[in-house]
């Protein structure tokens, strides 16, 4: 094994029923979100936390539009700014 150039090891995966657009970790947590869009064309949006070698959903949501993108580098909170593909932002304050 060649470790002189980057690699892309595999530690734990999960299928999900929707294409995945952006996926975040959530600062200072062992959780990330995975945002997108399902075959209807609504959007996901979707909690994870990651135990050891387990993917646990915690929250599963389903929007009116498909998202494209999201950041938490919008504010210092855990606050998630996301935008769709209708050109709309907005911020998801629940606290992640």
């Amino acid at each position: 094994m060649d470790i002189s150039k980057p690699q892309i090891l595999t530690y734990a995966e999960k299928s999900v029923n929707y294409t995945v657009h952006c996926s975040r970790w959530i600062p200072q947590s062992n959780r990330f979100v995975a945002l997108g869009e399902r075959p209807r064309g609504t959007g996901a949006f979707q909690i994870y936390e990651l135990n050891g070698p387990e993917i646990k959903n915690t929250v599963d949501t389903e929007k009116t539009g498909a998202f494209r993108c999201g950041t938490f580098k919008a504010s210092d909170t855990r606050q998630l700014a996301v935008g769709d593909f209708h050109g709309k932002m907005s911020i998801i304050g629940k606290k992640c």
